[in-house]
């Protein structure tokens, strides 16, 4: 991929919007190690800056942020209702509102998740966005491993099981394997290493995945043997038990500087690297309910119904019980057709915009949240869509531009 350039000063606001949304995780733990800090205050300081952004944007784009949401607004007061109709015991999913949420920018129904593609669509540069992305994220990397050392420095115990913090910074080490540049392998060695000392396996495999679909889409020729050969080590390593006494003498290392109760090692020690941690039974109850009424659906939210306020942790049955084989296949279908179309553009940002969408945000809905709560899910879908309608725009024009020229 082409060399990233640094971000402009006049950056859209929309940019540090979305890319602040991202790393806020990040941020809130760095605070929460540093307890001598005001917390309250520093987080209302940051939504603040959020709001500004976005204040700022819809300033500056008024007519199409109008346009935009009005569009957006109703299809999305169309579906819900329809929805609200056929399943009006659902309402609570549908359209349940939340000030606080609304507040701090968190989706947690049909109605809001809809509504939180529009910050993605009203990204108009996506060069810009992807450059902007490319920074935050390395600054991301920086105050997550901020916050480790600092939990270690004042003698805090580390969660054994970090799963808001994990997939965040699975988001941030995504994005520089995708958009690599000199320097970018040590931020994702350390926020890899970040990522094995929070503990959550999903994270870990989203970012494996990433890796390995980086080297299929990007590399070719000699390099390509040298990646075969790390998978044949890795291989190796593992049928040999070396990786196992590789593993234990790391857990020595790392707990002799304070950091202990390693889950990776943990799981990995106990062969439980595949135990799905009850996941298997709340599919089971859903998939279940799913054969019993596989047209229609339940209608959104029906996992939390029957799981006792949990979700189903799976996209794929998420949907299809809430909207039905039917209607929830086209929902998964166009997903699919929106990420490939992107992923295979001529235009390197919107590649990139769906290689990040993929596999640090997809992959992760088949082992955590659900489409209804899941900010970065709406965010990065309205921008890959954009992609689609920006590139229609510009095949349009140029068709236009040289049918004059002919004339």
């Amino acid at each position: 991929m082409s060399r990233l350039a640094k971000p402009k000063l006049n950056t859209d606001p929309i940019n540090f919007f979305i890319c602040g949304l991202l790393i806020l995780t990040l941020i809130m733990k760095l605070m929460e190690s540093l307890s001598f800090l005001p917390t309250q205050y520093v987080t209302y300081a940051l939504y603040g800056v959020l709001w500004l952004c976005l204040g700022l944007h819809v300033l500056n784009n008024f007519n199409s942020v109008v346009y935009i949401t009005l569009i957006v607004g109703s299809i999305t007061l169309f579906l819900c209702t329809m929805e609200s109709m056929v399943f009006s015991a659902n309402d609570k999913y549908i359209w349940g509102f939340d000030v606080m949420s609304l507040i701090t920018f968190l989706p947690h129904n049909l109605f809001t998740a809809m509504m939180f593609t529009i910050p993605g669509l009203l990204v108009r540069d996506y060069d810009d966005f992807v450059d902007t992305l490319h920074s935050f994220a390395r600054i991301g990397v920086a105050i997550g491993a901020l916050a480790y050392a600092s939990y270690m420095f004042f003698g805090k115990e580390l969660y054994y099981d970090d799963m808001n913090f994990a997939y965040t910074m699975c988001i941030m080490v995504c994005t520089l394997i995708a958009t690599s540049e000199k320097r970018d392998s040590w931020f994702i060695a350390v926020g890899f290493f970040c990522l094995f000392i929070a503990g959550t396996r999903g994270p870990l495999i989203c970012t494996i995945a990433a890796m390995v679909l980086n080297v299929i889409l990007n590399y070719r020729g000699r390099k390509t043997f040298v990646f075969i050969f790390l998978g044949i080590l890795a291989i190796v390593l593992v049928q040999t038990n070396i990786l196992a006494t590789l593993l234990n003498l790391l857990a020595s290392l790392l707990s002799s500087i304070g950091i202990t109760n390693l889950r990776i090692i943990d799981f990995y020690n106990e062969g439980n690297l595949a135990d799905t941690s009850g996941r298997n039974d709340l599919q089971y109850i859903i998939t279940d309910a799913i054969s019993q009424r596989p047209l229609r659906g339940y209608g959104v939210g029906y996992d939390r119904m029957v799981l006792d306020g949990s979700y189903v942790h799976n996209i794929i049955l998420e949907t299809v019980v809430s909207f039905g084989i039917l209607f929830g296949g086209i929902f998964l279908a166009s997903i699919a057709v929106v990420i490939i179309r992107n992923l295979f553009s001529r235009n390197r940002a919107l590649k990139i915009i769906a290689f990040i969408f993929f596999t640090s945000i997809i992959l992760k809905m088949f082992f955590s949240t659900s489409i209804l709560n899941c900010r970065e899910f709406s965010m990065f879908l309205g921008l890959c869509i954009g992609g689609i309608l920006k590139e229609r725009k510009d095949r349009k024009s140029e068709r236009m531009i040289r049918a004059d020229f002919r004339k």
